[in-house]
This record gives structure tokens, sequence and C-alpha cells, in this order.
């Protein structure tokens, strides 16, 4: 009986297996190795932690900048988490009641000035004293001023020096295998000093020659035998 029969056909070829992601994890922070979370042949899952540093002079150092942050907020008159405005901080409101007091005070020299009540060196310096309160007030709006950019900058500061606390622990980018460890527990490490690379295991990417007269017939997506990848070790 002749019928037809589906035949399989395999193309044995000679590659090489390359992880998908392979990298080189640096160090972000100056600081001692406190600890190693994980050595060399361990599985990591993504985020889990690597190498833990030293962080008691980062922490004094986000101490710090709190602390800086807390004293120009307190000299602008902060309640809570809220920023007055710039017109009703306590420098600026004491500077416009000076400067509305000589107003008054040179309104009144001048009545008496216009009745020839009042001596013409009492209306100068009447009207020097409103000068001085104008310039004073402005001073003050300016001062305020500053002390807004001031807490922006400080409270920059302060987000810089707290993801430098958080980098004290360096952590894996992605799920892999720590291929190779390169520090040791009390090493001092600096900025980008590597400290383990980390391969990523799955999946696998072969590359490989197939001879050119196979080459036609080959399409995405055919299967790949794994048991003759590690000859006859499935992976």
């Amino acid at each position: 009986e002749v019928r037809s029969v589906e035949l399989p056909r395999e193309v044995e070829a000679v590659g090489t297996l390359h992880a998908q992601d392979e990298t080189v994890v640096s160090a972000e922070v100056e600081a001692r190795v406190a600890r190693l979370s994980a050595d060399m042949g361990d599985r990591v899952a993504a985020g889990a932690p690597l190498v833990v540093l030293d962080a008691e002079k980062l922490r004094y150092r986000v101490e710090e900048q709190r602390a800086e942050l807390e004293q120009t907020r307190a000299r602008l008159g902060a309640r809570g988490a809220e920023l007055p405005p710039i017109e009703q901080t306590p420098e600026v409101l004491s500077a416009l009641a000076e400067r509305t007091e000589a107003e008054q005070r040179l309104a009144r020299a001048r009545q008496l000035a216009e009745r020839k009540l009042l001596a013409a060196e009492e209306l100068e310096r009447a009207e020097t004293q409103l000068q001085t309160a104008r310039a004073a007030h402005e001073a003050a709006l300016a001062s305020a001023r500053n002390l807004h950019a001031e807490i922006t900058a400080r409270e920059a500061a302060l987000k810089g020096a707290d993801r430098a606390l958080q980098d004290t622990v360096i952590r894996a980018p992605f799920e892999g295998v720590v291929a190779e460890r390169l520090v040791s527990p009390g090493q001092f490490v600096s900025v980008q000093t590597p400290v383990m690379r980390l391969v990523r295991m799955h999946p696998l990417r072969l590359t490989a020659q197939i001879p050119e007269r196979f080459a036609p017939a080959i399409r995405v997506g055919h299967v790949l035998s794994p048991e003759s990848l590690l000859g006859g070790k499935a992976i």
C-alpha cells in the first residue's frame, strides 16, 4: 500500500548560547561594603539586594539637609507643609506696617506744613522716613522671594541625599544569576565601582550557522530541540 506520511526534517548546527541580557552592576555612591546579599551562582529576582553599603555617613547627610530645610522654612514663617505667600511672611508684614505708618506720618506732616504749623526740616524728615520704609519693604519682599527659592533648592538637596541613602542598597536590575562577584565585605567602593556581574539566563540566545542548502526551509517558529543544545541535556 502506498500512502503519504509527514517526515520531520532535522537540521544539525553547531552554535553558541548567549545570555539574553548581561550587565555589570556598579555602585552609585561612595561607601564601605557592609555585607553581601548575594554571591556567585545565586539566582536573584529583579530588585533583590546584591550588596549593602554602610549608610551611616549618608544618613547623617540626610538629617543635615532636613534640618537646614526646616531652618529656612522657619525663617519664612511656614506652618506645616504649606508656605505662606510672599506678601504674608512676617518680615514683609512688619516692613509693610512700618511703611504704612511712615505714609500716615508724612500725610499729617504735610497737613501741618500747609497750615504753617510744622518746620520744613520736620517735613523733610517725614519724607525721608517714608522713602526708607519703602526701601525696607521692597528689600523684605526680595528676601522672601530668595527664601522661597532657597527652600526649593534645599528640598531638591534633601531628595538627592535621600536618594543617595537609598542607593546604599545595590539591587539587581533584572532577574538573573550572579556570574561574578567583584567586591568583598569591608572594601571601600566609589561611584561606578563594579560590584557584581549579572546574567539573565531565561531566555537564552543561540548563535549558529545553518548550511546554505537548508536555509530556504528555515522559518520563524520552527521548533528548536532543547535536548540537542547541550549534548542531550535539556535546559
